[in-house]
């Protein structure tokens, strides 16, 4: 799997951007193997979302958190490094 993020992802999307993330996610064992990849960034992939950012020390505590409902430029580029071509 490589995918290059290259925009803003939010709570709520639907998009083929939002299966990259739950795919990247599943990789790096915060996606449960078990869930699909929908393409729906809903509950499961917010919580998702906001492990991968404490594990990578993109957000260290509730101040400077979104609770996991947006990735953005720093989550992508941490995304990017790890899964672009």
């Amino acid at each position: 799997f490589t995918h290059t993020f290259l925009k803003n992802i939010k709570f709520g999307d639907i998009s083929e951007e939002v299966i990259a993330l739950q795919t990247a996610l599943k990789i790096e064992k915060h996606f449960p193997e078990t869930v699909p990849t929908s393409g729906t960034y809903g509950e499961i992939t917010r919580k998702a979302v906001l492990a991968f950012q404490f594990k990578h020390q993109i957000i260290t505590g509730a101040s400077d958190s979104n609770n996991g409902k947006i990735v953005g430029p720093k989550t992508r580029v941490k995304l990017t490094e790890l899964f672009g071509n």
